[in-house]
């Protein structure tokens, strides 16, 4: 993993924080297909969970996704956004996920 992923980890703790208890933000790895950091969590998802990016109908190789609506777990809406995180190389390694209760 990239070895700027912490500030990325530190970015989604503060606008989880911000928008507690309404906002999930997940960070995925793209190698492993894994949830990397859990912020707030709504999801019911843990870290390591796959991420299950394969089953979206978006495309995740362009830097930012939607906003989107999905449905969460529990049946509840969410609305959501992707980030692209790139690595060192400028090669996407990550996404930014933020779920937001609705």
């Amino acid at each position: 993993m990239d070895k700027n992923i912490q500030t990325y980890k530190n970015i989604a703790d503060g606008i989880a924080k911000l928008l507690y208890p309404h906002a999930e933000v997940v960070i995925h790895d793209i190698e492993t297909q894994k949830v990397i950091h859990l912020a707030n969590n709504i999801s019911n998802r843990k870290i390591g969970s796959p991420s299950l990016l394969q089953s979206f109908e978006v495309e995740f190789e362009k830097p930012l996704i939607g906003p989107y609506e999905k449905m969460n777990w529990d049946g509840r809406k969410i609305k959501s956004i992707s980030i692209a995180i790139q690595g060192e190389n400028e090669k996407q390694v990550a996404i930014m996920c933020i779920n937001l209760d609705i």
